[in-house]
């Protein structure tokens, strides 16, 4: 995911061409080193496909998080302010 954000980031901000790289990741394996996702944390599991899910099945990117998603607050207790979700994310990258 790494990989692909920067990818993205390089030819500018657009967040549907970082989702669509996301995607091609997941699915595909490209720009991991053995053509496939070998291993991914529950809760980055649990939130990626969710966001990826809601993605693909229509919503803007910048809707497509678990801020109020009752399976992400029991991976990080309580906190489900955004702040903290962010950081979760970013620790993830």
């Amino acid at each position: 995911m790494t990989l692909y954000l920067m990818y993205s980031l390089s030819k500018g901000l657009k967040y549907n061409d970082i989702m669509n790289n996301f995607i091609k990741w997941r699915n595909a394996g490209d720009y991991t080193p053995y053509e496939g996702v070998f291993y991914v944390g529950n809760a980055t599991r649990k939130t990626t496909r969710k966001a990826l899910t809601r993605y693909a099945d229509g919503t803007s990117p910048l809707a497509c998080g678990v801020l109020a998603d009752s399976s992400i607050t029991a991976v990080i207790g309580k906190r489900d302010d955004f702040a903290t979700q962010l950081n979760i994310a970013l620790s993830r990258i």
